[in-house]
This record gives C-alpha cells, sequence and structure tokens, in this order.
C-alpha cells in the first residue's frame, strides 16, 4: 500500500505521481512478473482541519482492508502519521518504509536526504559573488536551522533576513518589493497553515517573481514552473520513480534520487548568474537549441567521429551475425510475449490498437471474460458521462498521459472503471494514424476508493 499527503491537484505532487507512472510502465516491460501483486494507493489530504481528521484516516482505512497489507510506504510526514496508526492496529507490526518525512530512522529516506539546505546556502554565493543580503521565506519552526547555518558559515560572506508566516503574504510582498540590489529570495517554504490561508507553494512563489526585485531560489523542482532560478534540488518525478521502485521491491529504491543543480537558461541571463563556481552536476533548463554552442560542440565532433567508426564496425559484424541471430530473437521474444500476456492478464490490463481516422480498434491482448470489441472514438465517448469526455480526448493525444473514467458495456450491462493511456502512435501506409493503447480495468480500486471517501 502506498499513501500519499497531498492531493493530486498539487504540482508536487502532480510530478510525483506522474514519475511514479513512468517507472510502473517501465517495470511492466521489463520485468512483468512484478505484477502478480497489487498495489493499493490513496491520497490523504494533510492540510484539512477538522477534528480527528487522522483518527477517521486510520479508523476508515481498517475498516475497508481489515487485512492490511505487509508493507506500507508512506510519503510526507502526515502518511506516515496514518501508516504508524494502522501498524498499530495489527496484531503483527507493518513495515513501515518511509520517504519524503522527517523522520531518518526508519526504511526509505527522509527530507534531509533529498533537501539539502546548506548545499543550498554554499551555491547562492558562488552564483551571485556581489550578493549583499539573502531574504529567507521559511516557516518559523526552521528558523533556528537557518540562523544557525548562516552563522556558522555565511555571516562574513552574506547578511540574512528571515521572513516567516508571522507577516501576511501581502505584508511578505510588500517587504521584498523595497529590495535594493544585489539580494538574493530564497524559498524555503510557508508554515503549516498556509496552503489553506494563502494557497500552494508554487502560487505564492509566481507572485514573487514577478516583483522581478531579486532572482528566487528553491530547493523544490516545482517551483521552475512558477519561474524561479532553481537550485540545488531533488527532482519530483524521480521521487515518484523510487516510489514505483519500493512498491515493487526493488533494491535500488532505497537509494535517494541523486541531488543536482536544476537552473533556467532564461533566469541565469536575466540575473547574469555564474554557474562556473558551482561544485556539483549542473543541469540547464529551457536553453535554447543549438548543435554549434560552445559548451557541445567538442562533445558533438567527438561523438561523430566515434560513432562513424562504429558504424563501419558494426555493419561488417551485422552481415556476419544476423543469420545466426534470427532464430534465438524470434524464441526470445515468444517468450517475452507470453510474459506480458500473462502479466496484463493478471493485472487486468489490455492492449487495444486504434485507427483513430476510422474510428475502428481491435484488442492487440484481450481483456479476460468480455469478449466485446474495444470502444474507441464517438462510441467510446458516448458510453461515458458528459463530464469525461473532454479529459479523454486530451489526454489520449499525448503519449503517456493517464486518464481514468467509468465505461458502460452495453454488450455485458455494466459500467466498470478503466484508466486509459496512449503509449505509442504512428501513421501506417494508408497515412491513418494509428494509436497503441494501454487499458486497465481499475472498477475494484475506483470502488475502494470511493466507499474510503464516502467513510471520512
Amino acid at each position: 500500500m502506498i499513501l500519499f499527503t497531498g492531493h493530486e491537484q498539487i504540482p508536487f505532487q502532480q510530478e510525483v505521481f506522474q514519475g511514479f507512472i513512468d517507472e510502473q510502465y517501465q517495470l511492466l516491460f521489463d520485468q512483468s512478473e512484478l505484477f502478480k501483486k497489487e498495489v493499493y494507493i490513496h491520497r490523504l489530504d494533510a492540510f484539512r482541519s477538522e477534528p480527528d481528521y487522522l483518527r477517521h484516516n486510520i479508523d476508515s482505512l481498517y475498516k475497508n482492508y481489515p487485512k492490511l497489507p505487509a508493507t506500507i510506504i508512506a510519503e510526507g510526514n502526515f502518511a506516515l502519521r496514518v501508516a504508524q496508526g494502522l501498524s498499530s492496529k495489527q496484531p503483527n507490526a507493518i513495515d513501515v518504509v518511509s520517504v519524503n518525512t522527517n523522520m531518518s530512522a526508519l526504511p526509505g529516506f527522509s527530507k534531509g536526504e533529498l533537501f539539502d539546505l546548506e548545499k543550498t546556502l554554499d551555491s547562492i554565493p558562488r552564483l551571485f559573488p556581489n550578493i549583499k543580503e539573502l531574504v529567507v521565506l521559511a516557516p518559523a519552526s526552521r528558523r533556528v536551522e537557518v540562523e544557525d547555518l548562516w552563522d556558522f558559515n555565511f555571516a562574513d560572506q552574506f547578511d540574512l533576513t528571515l521572513l516567516d508566516e508571522s507577516l501576511s503574504f501581502d505584508e511578505t510582498l510588500s517587504r521584498l518589493k523595497q529590495l535594493p540590489a544585489d539580494r538574493v529570495i530564497l524559498w524555503v517554504g510557508r508554515g503549516a497553515g498556509s496552503v489553506s490561508d494563502d494557497g500552494l507553494p508554487v502560487q505564492l512563489i509566481k507572485p514573487i517573481v514577478d516583483l522581478d526585485v531579486a532572482p528566487l531560489i528553491s530547493m523544490q523542482s516545482s517551483s521552475l514552473k512558477a519561474g524561479g532560478l532553481g537550485g540545488y534540488m531533488t527532482l519530483s518525478k524521480e521521487l515518484g520513480q523510487k516510489i514505483a521502485l519500493l512498491a515493487y521491491g526493488q533494491s535500488e529504491g532505497y537509494e535517494p534520487p541523486k541531488k543536482r543543480f536544476i537552473l533556467d537558461y532564461n533566469e541565469l541571463e536575466r540575473w547574469q548568474a555564474d554557474t562556473s563556481n558551482l561544485k556539483g552536476p549542473v543541469t540547464i533548463i529551457n536553453e535554447p537549441l543549438s548543435i554549434f554552442t560552445e559548451r557541445h560542440v567538442q562533445t558533438y565532433i567527438g561523438l561523430l567521429l566515434l560513432i562513424v567508426a562504429l558504424l563501419s564496425a558494426l555493419f561488417a559484424w551485422w552481415i556476419w551475425r544476423q543469420l545466426t541471430v534470427r532464430n534465438r530473437q524470434l524464441s526470445k521474444i515468444e517468450a517475452l510475449d507470453r510474459q506480458l500476456h500473462l502479466a496484463l492478464t493478471t493485472s487486468k490490463l489490455a492492449l487495444i490498437e486504434e485507427n483513430v481516422n476510422h474510428q475502428t480498434a481491435h484488442w492487440i491482448i484481450e481483456p479476460p471474460n468480455e469478449n466485446v470489441a474495444p470502444l474507441v472514438g464517438k462510441a467510446r465517448l458516448n458510453a461515458t458521462e458528459p463530464r469525461y469526455r473532454n479529459q479523454i480526448t486530451e489526454a489520449l493525444t499525448q503519449i503517456g498521459s493517464v486518464v481514468e473514467y467509468p465505461l458502460f458495456i452495453e454488450a455485458l450491462n455494466r459500467t466498470k472503471w478503466v484508466r486509459n493511456s496512449t503509449i505509442a502512435e504512428h501513421t501506417n501506409a494508408k497515412g491513418e494514424l494509428i494509436r497503441i493503447q494501454l487499458s486497465q480495468d481499475v472498477t475494484d480500486i475506483k470502488e475502494k476508493e470511493l466507499a474510503l471517501a464516502e467513510s471520512v
């Protein structure tokens, strides 16, 4: 069971879950035997203020899953508290793996391993050697931590100003508007009540960036969507990939994602930041595409010469090898096909090939116990509720985008919940658009989620 802290519409959670889905599909094709076990996913809203909300979550989950799984992966502090509450109800303790929490003693990796405040502070005078003052937006609970790090290591390099939730957000913006030159803003967060009072972090970062008074640095990759410069961070999608590896028992899931500097090219140019003195790997996003940039030209020349040499050798080897490998490849493909078919059937997954132009389709791998043609195009839209139709149309035009919706199967006289995703598309010899879609029957999971939501 996986417990996520936060609503799926929060940008951070969107990125985490997209990483989880991407890694899940990769595991499906690489190690299909892993999908013989069910993985239950639940989201918990840590920002709701109803009395006994924590206890209600624990009781509701226990009511719906009296036979709890042996392992619970808890993402976030609130999810960890729920997982520990569920474990206390069992005669045998549940193995709890904590991810992105303040608890470092449990298996998994803590916030301290994902977000490095000291390395972030160290990077600021490297990026901006003329900095005179650092303005930190942080919860009051982290004031001592920030002040101690600054006092021990950076007090001789720049001044420090801390703004916490004791100021309203409007008051904070007013203070920031008055910043003189050679200042840098560091976003660490706001207090626990800030989300309900002020909005999501990405919503608060955007008006700060729009003030255009100083560069904004953050340790959260979702801040890049609001126009921030970036910082030393863990990509949220990579956190989601690690959670998927943990869920399917892969040992590399216990290793924290690799932190690195992720910086926006346009913001670097805007604030004339110097990346040459940064210590650690650097990724520049939104950089203009050009094969002649000074940074890459030598690499491209070397790669070109290497590719020419390799192609010459590989072509001769390929001719000799082709005939002997052919039968072995066919045998391996047949074995993989059988394994994939077993995995898809066990997980209630199916593969569809859709002709978009003709709005027709056939099963590549058919779901069990249905024996009806797949619904696509207008037939699919007519078989679901109107509020889902735009979501379905938009999601299936984007490779990797996932959409869930109820689908009425007239031939079977029943409605089921399906999760669809386009995983590939191509144009056939007639110029017709062909889409390969992955479809999963998630009726059981959805019914349990709805039952849980109603009980809270």
